[in-house]
């Protein structure tokens, strides 16, 4: 019994793999990714990204600005650095440790002019106040199931924002978050 329900999950899985790998829903992400990463990020084939429990395997955005945490145990996404890409992909590891936050006024107004896509991977618990606030050509938001809190006016004056759904995971959307989308 136990070898034959081990089969059937192995079957099962393989079949829900190849679905998402053939699904058309996936979100482009270009191949060439652009700029240059200070940290070590190998843990890069870890990034695991969940929307509407699919799971997506996407290459991290290189050359974003991450600060280590004050208690040193986890990354916290604080600017676009160096990174030059258009399909943002944040990484859900960097130097070994998880990255858990989108900073305060991590991509606002003019860092973000040439943002069109955000992917937050499934690490990230929190997109911090102003996180996106005037990024006006952001057309696609995937938030990750682990994303519990969205904090205030995270993604106001988005106006281009045409397409984001949010997990059940978030518990918590703070006032304004989306004002003037």
């Amino acid at each position: 019994k136990l070898m034959k329900k081990l089969l059937i999950t192995l079957l099962t899985l393989m079949l829900c793999t190849s679905m998402v790998a053939c699904s058309g829903d996936n979100p482009k992400v270009d191949e060439d990714i652009a700029g240059n990463s200070a940290g070590d990020m190998s843990d890069a084939n870890d990034n695991d990204y969940y929307q509407d429990d699919e799971m997506l395997k996407l290459p991290p955005s290189k050359g974003l600005k991450l600060e280590l945490s004050e208690d040193s145990t986890y990354y916290i996404v604080s600017g676009i650095g160096d990174c030059t890409d258009t399909e943002v992909v944040i990484p859900a590891k960097y130097d070994g440790k998880p990255v858990k936050e989108i900073g305060k006024r991590a991509f606002n107004d003019s860092d973000c002019d040439a943002i069109t896509q955000i992917v937050i991977p499934n690490s990230v618990i929190t997109i911090g106040t102003s996180a996106f606030e005037g990024c006006d050509n952001l057309i696609k938001i995937f938030i990750s199931n682990s994303v519990t809190e969205i904090g205030k006016f995270a993604f106001k004056r988005c106006t281009a924002l045409t397409e984001i759904a949010i997990p059940k995971s978030v518990t918590e959307i703070e006032e304004n978050a989306f004002w003037g989308c």
